[in-house]
């Protein structure tokens, strides 16, 4: 429910005055099928703690299907050490 969460700040409110019915979570993709086999836990791990900053600097979430700006910023954040395996 964390994710969820991340890109719908009131989730819990919604769902306790019964005001929510479907949750979409996006599959990101860079369009390059081998890239998006080897970075794909990278991309949707990078894209939640993007927009976990987003929120954190008062920044609406950006939904978006496009992997490139997770990388980007995972990269900018973290460097090649971003292609250390992390925990979710």
């Amino acid at each position: 429910m964390a994710r969820p969460i991340v890109l719908i700040s009131d989730l819990p409110n919604q769902f306790e005055i019964g005001n929510f019915t479907k949750i979409n979570l996006h599959h990101l993709t860079t369009k390059i099928n081998s890239l998006d086999k080897k970075v794909g836990p990278l991309v949707g791990l990078s894209y939640y703690q993007q927009q976990m900053f987003r929120t954190a600097k008062g920044l609406p979430v950006q939904i978006t299907d496009s992997a490139w700006s997770s990388l980007g910023f995972s990269f900018k954040r973290r460097g090649l050490s971003a292609l250390i395996p992390q925990r979710g």
